[in-house]
């Protein structure tokens, strides 16, 4: 997939199959031209090494246009030679500093490819200098903001003027819904969350962003209700088991929330974390036995973490003098006090 738009060029050529391309331009000549058009068909065919072979003949025959320089910029991201497609589409802007998608397209490629976000900004800026209704770069504009340098109110600013140009994107209020939900507005992340899911109903992670908000306003049981539309979604998403399941332990419904870790561990056995949980629930709810096995098994994914924790974890405390708990301490060198070992 190229790295940005390219409507403003050239009408899509009406492109014939593959073994016909020799015979539908054998009767041009090598112009420019010529060679411009035939690489256009080549790239729309995605056949990409002969397109660039004809954007780099064209821009011999005429190294003034615009058009080669950018076109042969979109083919390189094609092959991930991305430092030279900045370059080509330097060139491009030497001849023309007034187009919009050559700047938006260097912003994309500085920041997604080459992990320069401060020049890609400096990029997306001129684009919205030049063209200041157009969705695209007011969107990664915000993106980048709120990604890379934490300005989550100017990027909120930013995903308000996309959505003034496409007041109907899901994109845009979705990431308006990350920022808000980084600046800890989260009543107001929730309503952009909303406006996401009247999009796209069904998308994983609108509706798990909207109840990590819940979470953090301590609205726990509206949180489990967006988790279970995660899990309605797609029952292999693991945030959704691993959040519903920590929410359910914090409400005290154990077995459910075991349930929910038994769901997570199945998508990722390796995680201590679950297997720490899970233990504490059974902790909690005295089955010693139990608990005894899921933290063994946190401690084959996790030793230096699990080790630590348990010496202090008050979930613990239920389990924590019962002969088969003391017994294992001892058998895992965890009854002496860190300093001692």
């Amino acid at each position: 997939m190229t790295a940005f738009n390219t409507s403003d060029l050239s009408r899509p050529l009406s492109v014939p199959a593959e073994t016909d391309l020799d015979r539908y331009f054998e009767s041009y000549w090598e112009t420019y031209s010529a060679c411009y058009q035939r690489g256009r068909a080549c790239e729309e065919a995605e056949r990409y090494r002969e397109a660039l072979v004809r954007y780099e003949a064209a821009i011999e025959i005429d190294p003034s246009q615009f058009d080669g320089w950018y076109r042969r910029a979109n083919v390189l991201v094609e092959f991930g030679d991305y430092h030279q497609a900045i370059e080509s589409l330097d060139r491009a802007l030497e001849l023309d500093d007034q187009s919009y998608w050559g700047w938006y397209g260097r912003g994309c490629i500085l920041w997604e490819y080459l992990g320069e976000p401060d020049a890609a900004l400096a990029s997306f800026e001129q684009a919205i200098r030049l063209h200041p209704d157009d969705y695209w770069a007011w969107y990664r504009r915000g993106y980048l903001l709120a990604e890379e340098f934490e300005r989550f109110d100017a990027a909120i600013e930013c995903f308000d003027a996309a959505i003034d140009a496409r007041p109907q994107d899901f994109w845009a209020w979705y990431r308006r819904g990350n920022a808000q939900r980084y600046a800890k507005r989260y009543r107001a992340a929730i309503r952009s969350y909303d406006r996401a899911i009247a999009q796209r109903q069904d998308d994983y992670w609108a509706w798990l962003r909207r109840g990590d908000c819940f979470a953090l306003l301590g609205e726990r049981e509206a949180a489990i209700q967006c988790y279970d539309h995660t899990i309605a979604i797609d029952d292999t998403g693991f945030w959704g088991w691993c959040k519903r399941a920590d929410l359910l332990r914090q409400l005290g419904q154990l077995e459910a929330a075991i349930t929910s870790y038994d769901y997570a561990i199945k998508i990722d056995p390796h995680d201590s974390v679950l297997w720490y949980n899970r233990a504490c629930c059974f902790s909690l709810g005295g089955n010693s036995s139990a608990a005894i096995g899921s933290l063994q098994q946190s401690l084959i994914c996790n030793p230096e973490t699990t080790r630590q924790s348990v010496r202090s974890d008050q979930d613990l405390d239920p389990i924590r003098t019962t002969p088969e708990f003391a017994t294992w301490l001892k058998i895992q060198k965890l009854d002496e006090p860190m300093n001692n070992r």
